[in-house]
């Protein structure tokens, strides 16, 4: 196995820096190089990984540790919402979403779900689809070059919208973030599977959405358009108010990610959500409601 130094890392930080990598991404992506590129990802020792990504931010503190593709997405507990970035999990790991939120306890993540189950439940849906969003995009980039550029600013705006939301005072402001990560993932699973451009101009979920469903059925196409038809129309939000309340907005973003994620849920095997459906034995995926 190859040897390393701080000295190494920085000499990787100062190239990933050139080359415009994300800083988030940054831990793994040296850990990956001075393994061996011939290392799987899925066989990664988790030893010697943990040493490069907590060395890593000794070079860089603003590195937050996340798998490439940048797993970072919204959770919400009613009106109130919380930015995440999901970890790396090395190995075998067991979901505990109260952890991956960044909670200290059980107890303090089951007070701020107000000790709703269906809140709980809620957060457990949020965090999958951020895995199956940026986890399906790993599997994917490499394929199509132009569809993954849209789901990457897809990813941009819903990184926006992690950013905003738990502070803002302006229901309004947030609009465009949110129909433009719909927007952008669904004109990427559409070009992914060989739709121009030139053809998919319109900033009409509704018309993109029946695109993408007759490409390819999928579970989650009846919950997508009950999002859809909660969406403000785009244009019109640039220059009036939707008359939201913070509530219907925070849903409204919790939606938008879940469309994102769906987009690639039926392209790969990348599906946390259904294993969420399996073992909670509450069924389907409920309808989202705005």
């Amino acid at each position: 196995m190859k040897k390393w130094n701080l000295d190494d890392l920085r000499k990787i930080d100062y190239r990933f820096s050139l080359e415009d990598i994300p800083m988030h991404q940054r831990p793994l992506k040296a850990a990956i190089e001075i393994l061996g590129s011939s290392v799987s990802f899925e066989n990664l020792d988790p030893i010697e990984v943990k040493k490069i990504v907590q060395a890593y931010k000794t070079v860089l503190p603003e590195a937050d540790s996340s798998w490439p593709g940048a797993g970072i997405g919204l959770i919400s507990s009613l009106d109130k919402t919380k930015k995440i970035v999901l970890p790396l999990n090395y190995g075998k790991s067991s979901f505990i979403a109260w952890k991956i939120a960044g909670f200290t306890t059980h107890k303090e993540y089951n007070n701020w779900c107000h000790n709703k189950q269906n809140i709980a439940l809620g957060v457990d849906y949020a965090i999958a689809d951020i895995y199956d969003l940026s986890m399906g995009l790993e599997h994917v980039k490499n394929t199509n070059t132009e569809a993954a550029t849209y789901w990457e600013l897809a990813q941009s705006c819903l990184e926006d919208l992690s950013n905003a939301l738990p502070n803002l005072t302006s229901n309004d402001t947030i609009i465009q973030s949110i129909h433009m990560t719909s927007e952008l993932s669904l004109k990427a699973a559409l070009i992914y599977q060989g739709a121009k451009i030139k053809d998919i101009k319109s900033h009409d979920l509704d018309l993109l959405a029946k695109k993408m469903f007759s490409a390819r059925r999928h579970r989650d196409d009846e919950n997508i358009t009950s999002v859809i038809h909660k969406m403000p129309h785009f244009v019109n939000s640039r220059y009036s108010s939707a008359g939201m309340t913070r509530l219907q907005v925070v849903k409204l973003a919790i939606g938008s990610q879940f469309i994102a994620a769906s987009t690639l849920r039926r392209l790969t095997e990348c599906d946390l959500s259904q294993t969420i459906e399996k073992v909670s034995n509450t069924g389907p995926r409920s309808l989202f409601t705005v």
